[in-house]
């Protein structure tokens, strides 16, 4: 949503920034802090995938997987 380019006419599809909220709270589910609210969180709409703190090696690497890919800063990928 945040690098969606306004227009005339133009769609803005809200669903993918459910999906990365749900990458973002993943953190949280997992006792991370969350990588955006924390004191020296990542911006938003700036940060890059490789910014991205790893979770704890205790969740397994098919879940790690869904929330890298969720948190993609190019959802089309």
């Amino acid at each position: 949503v945040a690098t969606a380019v306004p227009g005339p006419g133009v769609m803005i599809d809200y669903s993918k920034a459910d999906a990365w909220a749900v990458g973002a709270i993943a953190y949280e589910l997992f006792s991370q802090p969350n990588p955006f609210y924390s004191s020296q969180g990542l911006e938003s709409r700036t940060y890059q995938e490789k910014q991205l703190p790893p979770l704890p090696a205790a969740v397994p690497e098919d879940v790690q997987l869904v929330v890298k890919l969720l948190l993609r800063r190019n959802s089309r990928k």
